[in-house]
């Protein structure tokens, strides 16, 4: 059964993951934003450049920044470990974001709904996968 400080140190870790997720989200959605609209870029190929360099960014973040309690790991097979979660949070991302543009949902609703709808997986697999003691 969870105690009072355990379920707040619980919340403590979501709320940085959340917080580094904001900036993930502020890359990948400005980054994206720029490739469409002022480097002319298609919409599939900006999605993933963004998707790249917001996964970089979070990585950053949730290594030193939510999960630092945990960061035994080596470097290297931690990013993998992240590339890997992250390939898979995108996939599901992706999936609805094109779903959402094939039924001409606005540009803008669909990568905010397909970014939200990735975020619980993410969570998870980073919490249970990637930023672990092992």
């Amino acid at each position: 059964m969870a105690t009072g400080i355990t379920i707040g140190v619980k919340m403590f870790v979501f709320n940085r993951f959340a917080i580094v997720g904001s900036v993930g989200f502020l890359t990948d959605a400005s980054t994206f934003y720029f490739l469409v609209n002022h480097a002319f870029i298609v919409i599939d190929w900006a999605r993933v450049i963004a998707f790249i360099i917001a996964m970089v960014i979070t990585w950053l973040g949730n290594r030193y920044f939510t999960f630092t309690a945990v960061n035994k790991e080596k470097v290297s097979v931690q990013f993998i470990k992240h590339t890997c979660c992250a390939l898979f949070g995108f996939s599901i991302n992706f999936l609805i974001f094109q779903g959402l543009v094939s039924m001409k949902i606005n540009l803008a609703i669909a990568f905010i709904l397909a970014v939200l709808a990735a975020m619980a997986s993410n969570f998870f697999i980073s919490k249970h996968l990637v930023f672990t003691n092992n």
